[in-house]
C-alpha cells in the first residue's frame, strides 16, 4: 500500500488512510510513517522490539539498548508534534526527570533527538501492570493494599513536588504495579508513577 497508509501497531497490517481501527485486533491505527517496526534501529543505539503503548504525546516501545544489552522502554514523540512547543517540553521533561531518583518514580536513563528529528526518552522497562488493569481484574483490594498503594503514590508525588514539579496527569493508567518480590515490602506491590508528558515546572 502506498505511503500515507495507516498501520496497526500490534499486527502491522496496512489500511487506507481513512480507516481508524484494525479489524483484526481492534487497535487504533496510526500513520505508517509514525511507527517504528520491530528490528528498526533508533539512533544507532536501540533495537526496537515491539509497541508497549501509545498516548497523546508519543508511542512507547520495548527496545534493546545495544551498549548495555538490556531491555528499556523508549518513548518516541509523535512526528506531527515536532516544530511545536511539545518537542521542547518533551526533552525538558526528560532532563528534569533524569535528575530524580526515587523508588516510586520511573527511572529515566537517557534522551535525545536523531539526525532526522526523532525525539525520544529512554526509561527503565517495567514488568507488571497498570493500576487500571488491576482494578478491573477482579475483587476489590483489601484495605491494607489500598493503604500501601496510596502511601507509595503519595511518596512518589512528594518527590516530584520537592523538585518543583507537578505531574498533572495522575490517573490509574499512569500508576504501575510491580511485584515487590521481597525487600522491605514482601508480598506487596511496588508502585511506579509514569508518564510525565504534561509535567508542569514550578
Amino acid at each position: 500500500m502506498e505511503s500515507g497508509s495507516n498501520i496497526c501497531p500490534l499486527c502491522h497490517a496496512l489500511f487506507s488512510i481513512d480507516q481508524d481501527e484494525c479489524p483484526n485486533d481492534g487497535q487504533v491505527l496510526v500513520p505508517k510513517e509514525a511507527l517504528l517496526l520491530p528490528g528498526a534501529l533508533l539512533d544507532e543505539r536501540f533495537r526496537i522490539q515491539r509497541v508497549l503503548g501509545r498516548g497523546g504525546w508519543g508511542t512507547v516501545y520495548l527496545a534493546r539498548q545495544l551498549s548495555t544489552d538490556r531491555d528499556v522502554a523508549v518513548k518516541v514523540l509523535h512526528p506531527w508534534l515536532l516544530g511545536r512547543p511539545h518537542a521542547r517540553r518533551f526533552l525538558r521533561e526528560a532532563r528534569v526527570l533524569s535528575r530524580l531518583s526515587h523508588p516510586n518514580l520511573v527511572t529515566v536513563f537517557d534522551s535525545g533527538a536523531t539526525a532526522d528529528g526523532t525525539h525520544y526518552i529512554v526509561m527503565e522497562y517495567l514488568r507488571g501492570e497498570p493500576l487500571s488493569d488491576a482494578m478491573r481484574a477482579g475483587e476489590p483490594f483489601p484495605m491494607e493494599v489500598v493503604r500501601d498503594v496510596g502511601v507509595q503514590i503519595a511518596e512518589g508525588l512528594a518527590a516530584v513536588h520537592d523538585a518543583a514539579m507537578v505531574h498533572r496527569d495522575l490517573k490509574p493508567e499512569n500508576v504501575f504495579l510491580l511485584a515487590a518480590g521481597g525487600g522491605d515490602r514482601p508480598g506487596r506491590w511496588r508502585v511506579k508513577l509514569l508518564d510525565f508528558g504534561i509535567v508542569k515546572l514550578g
